[in-house]
């Protein structure tokens, strides 16, 4: 049906789609590098000293509220005392470690209490914040703003044996779940700027369980479970101190290392972290008198800097310029990937904000 020079001129194309699709395969070379992911909580670079408070004290004035509330659900003001200075306590430890401030001033400020128990009260008076960081010398003040630990216990009885000597001999096994949910919330103040940067609420429930024949068995999980909210309370401060700092994670990708000598010299700096001298040879390239192809493949790679710094919006800038002017494909499976990560960072900025 089809001559023999049909066939040859189909295997011939066959020959060059499979060769375009090694040699662009071939161009690029893979790599995994360990990207920035910028902190939640984005503060001016200048800032080094902050005054660290915990105003989450409820009001004198509802005790006898507070002992009714405690009789019926098992929340008592000392354990949300000493779990809410446990929690601000790991935020200051979480501090040193990361070294994100020069200067910590923890104070105690008991008389900054909070009338509204669990709600998340006004903001300070700014007249108290620049009292307060005028006389600490310092440019912010943190500040837990509520704490409040709830409490319910689910208790029953089961149907049960103990194997005795003289065998089975039915019993009933009691079993006791106390079930905590612990409601707190951040502000950051900015007394300079009258500006707050953060209002968050943060939540978390706890388990305590106990059961035995003996009902005291079961009430071991009533004596355990200040415990566990101390460990919760400290785990939660040192979760917050962490939205202050970025960090990194390993991921691959792609460079294109051929195409003409300057990008084969800029791929061996890059490849040996030489970072510098390979954005100043693909610059090189982009300024000089270099193939289109050249220049596109440059973009794309210089748009890799720029990811690995957390500046994304040129990083897809560039990569824009790549598929639009030079017609680099690849480009628009890597902008896809940067877009990904730069829509969970608006997301979390927008929380932030709310």
């Amino acid at each position: 049906m089809f001559d023999s020079s049909f066939y040859d001129h189909m295997k011939h194309l066959l020959f060059l789609f499979i060769c375009s699709f090694l040699f662009s395969s071939c161009a690029r070379r893979d790599i995994y590098l360990n990207l920035y992911y910028p902190p939640r909580i984005t503060l001016p670079k200048n800032v080094n000293k902050v005054s660290l408070i915990n105003r989450s004290q409820a009001k004198s004035k509802k005790d006898v509220i507070n002992k009714i509330d405690e009789f019926l659900t098992m929340e008592t003001g000392k354990i949300d005392a000493r779990s809410s200075k446990a929690c601000v306590n790991s935020l200051f430890d979480e501090f040193i470690r990361t070294q994100r401030f020069n200067e910590i001033k923890f104070r105690d400020t008991t008389y900054l209490n909070n009338a509204y128990g669990e709600q998340i009260p006004p903001p300070l008076d700014w007249r108290e914040i620049e009292r307060i960081c005028t006389e600490d010398q310092t440019e912010l003040l943190i500040s837990l703003e509520s704490f409040d630990s709830d409490s319910r216990v689910n208790y029953r009885a089961e149907p049960a044996s103990i194997q005795t000597p003289l065998g089975n001999v039915p019993a009933l096994e009691h079993h006791a779940t106390i079930t905590t949910n612990i409601k707190l919330s951040w502000r950051i103040y900015d007394p300079a700027r009258k500006f707050i940067y953060d209002l968050y609420p943060m939540n978390q429930t706890v388990y305590s369980k106990g059961k035995g024949i003996n009902p005291m068995r079961a009430i071991e999980a009533v004596r355990n479970k200040d415990v566990y909210i101390i460990e919760q309370s400290q785990i939660l401060g040192k979760r917050y101190g962490r939205s202050f700092v970025g960090n990194y994670f390993r991921t691959g990708r792609s460079y294109y290392q051929r195409g003409g000598n300057k990008l084969k010299t800029a791929g061996k700096y890059f490849r040996t972290g030489i970072w510098s001298e390979a954005e100043k040879i693909w610059n090189e390239i982009l300024d000089g008198s270099y193939p289109k192809r050249q220049k596109g493949k440059a973009l794309y790679n210089l748009a890799l800097i720029h990811e690995k710094e957390g500046e994304l919006e040129m990083a897809l800038k560039l990569l824009s310029r790549s598929f639009a002017e030079y017609n680099v494909r690849a480009a628009l499976k890597y902008s896809k990937s940067i877009r990904i990560r730069k829509q969970r960072l608006d997301r979390e900025r927008a929380d932030q904000l709310d």
